[in-house]
């Protein structure tokens, strides 16, 4: 990977990585369109693109094929200011959304983590194996296992109501 010669750790060159199980594709097309064209408040900058834009934002655009994370993913996530992740039951399934979450936990950036739900809800492990998702569980592997190790501590991010999802733009 590209690491910064001042202080070793990777370059960013993606304000954004959306993690998303492919099954979401169509809502991982909208957000990204949606990210890439949100002009930032006059108080906030994007020193990545030197814009008022959230540019650029990494989506996978292939179907991956093997069990471990490939080099061009693995560069691309460290080198993103954030991951999104597209949380669903269908992202609750998923080996690669969790691989992502758990590399970026791994590089010591959860603060860079951001949930964003797009159906169903995290649910509660206190009592259940975290590795079989329980119904209506949204969060992949990854996530449940981080709430698990720490319920006294919550992560933001967005949800999507209802009402989102018949008018997406609000």
């Amino acid at each position: 990977s590209l690491l910064s010669k001042m202080n070793n750790r990777p370059i960013t060159r993606n304000f954004v990585f959306i993690s998303y199980s492919h099954r979401d594709v169509k809502w991982a097309q909208w957000l990204q369109k949606k990210l890439e064209w949100y002009r930032l408040p006059t108080e906030a900058y994007n020193e990545l693109s030197d814009s008022r834009y959230i540019r650029p934002v990494f989506r996978d655009r292939d179907t991956l094929t093997s069990g471990v994370l490939n080099d061009e993913l693995r560069s691309n996530l460290e080198a993103s200011k954030f991951l999104v992740v597209l949380c669903s039951p269908n992202s609750a399934q998923s080996e690669w959304v969790s691989d992502e979450v758990k590399a970026v936990i791994e590089m010591g950036r959860l603060d860079k983590i951001v949930p964003f739900i797009i159906d169903g809800s995290p649910q509660n492990y206190s009592l259940a194996d975290v590795k079989q998702p329980l119904m209506g569980e949204c969060f992949p592997f990854a996530l449940r296992q981080w709430n698990k190790e720490h319920p006294d501590k919550n992560l933001l991010g967005i949800a999507v109501t209802d009402d989102g999802k018949a008018d997406r733009q609000k």
